[in-house]
């Protein structure tokens, strides 16, 4: 597994589909220019302090380092560049 440094965080997008926040936004996951992308965290550095494993975060799509690791893709990115988290229902 890939284990983040400092303030990094792992996270994998989810497929393209919609996702409704408990508040009724619906967030898209996807490549469309400019929509920012719906993530699962599969793990977080030593320094991380507000994300943690297993959130679901709001990531820009042109922040980070896209990561391919046994044929599935990633994205590591600082912790402050994390747009939101959103509550799972």
């Amino acid at each position: 597994m890939i284990n983040p440094m400092g303030n990094r965080v792992l996270a994998k997008p989810q497929n393209k589909e919609e996702t409704l926040s408990k508040g009724g936004v619906i967030l898209l996951s996807g490549d469309e220019e400019g929509v920012a992308v719906t993530a699962d965290v599969v793990a977080c550095g030593p320094e991380c302090c507000d994300i943690k494993v297993g959130d679901l975060v709001l990531l820009s799509q042109f922040l980070g380092d896209k990561v391919e690791y046994h044929n599935e893709y990633f994205v590591l990115v600082p912790e402050p560049v994390v747009l939101a988290t959103i509550d799972r229902e």
